[in-house]
């Protein structure tokens, strides 16, 4: 399953704030995990729409809508 992927205006930021290798790194973690479904995933208890995506020493907070087929990058965190 294959989701479109949209990023918020924070991670957007921090994103482009990164080293140019470190963004790369995150911004295919994000990639393969959309069209895959690999990667390193944990589930939020609290939040069941949330997930964390471990990307080298980032993690990317993810929202998934499985109805639309879209991941929403939410924030990411080191």
């Amino acid at each position: 399953m294959t989701f479109r992927i949209l990023w918020s205006y924070p991670a957007l930021h921090q994103l482009q704030s990164l080293h140019w290798l470190r963004g790369a790194e995150v911004d295919g973690a994000v990639q393969r995990f959309a069209e895959k479904g690999t990667g390193i995933v944990e589930r939020i208890p609290e939040h069941p729409a949330l997930r964390v995506l471990h990307a080298g020493a980032h993690r990317a907070v993810l929202r998934l809508d499985l109805r639309e087929r879209t991941l929403l990058v939410v924030r990411l965190h080191r």
